[in-house]
């Protein structure tokens, strides 16, 4: 009877493991297509920067953009809680979808989304807002990366 419930102990926590290990999100290391036992995500990884320059009273700062569609740069920003904004547009051609953006490097700290972590139905669209919020940022470059993860279901009952 003991070894009995050894086993049932060891196969329910291998269960677990495999669950927890199921639902992991990706790591977000420039793979475009990633998996695990529950999932398949998509990643978009846009190059990021902004540099933020002193804001002096009275002068007029040139505000340097990149409209490249390849990058999510925010151009130079004059600083003590200035904030620059850039725009992803999403179209969804395939099934339903979950959405999330992350960023990382050193733009993490202080770039925020206007929506983050929703649903996208097959064909529908949404604009997406960015934004560089200088304050408590220090004069200089900042650079890293901005992805965009779509997280769509392997099997129908999820």
């Amino acid at each position: 009877m003991m070894l009995r419930k050894k086993i049932t102990l060891v196969v329910l926590a291998a269960l677990i493991i495999l669950f927890i290990a199921g639902i992991q999100k990706p790591a977000l290391t420039g793979k475009s297509i990633d998996s695990n036992l529950l999932f398949n995500y998509e990643i978009v990884k846009y190059p990021s920067s902004a540099e933020i320059v002193p804001a002096i009273p009275g002068k007029n700062i040139t505000i340097g953009v990149d409209i490249s569609p390849d990058n999510l740069n925010f151009g130079k920003i004059p600083g003590n809680g200035s904030v620059s904004t850039r725009f992803i547009n999403v179209t969804n051609l395939d099934a339903d979808a979950k959405l999330y953006l992350e960023a990382v490097g050193s733009i993490k700290h202080y770039v925020s989304f206007d929506r983050n972590y929703f649903d996208l139905k097959s064909n529908e669209r949404v604009d997406i807002t960015l934004y560089f919020n200088t304050t408590n940022a220090a004069i200089g470059n900042y650079s890293g990366y901005i992805y965009l993860v779509v997280e769509r279901p392997k099997y129908d009952f999820l």
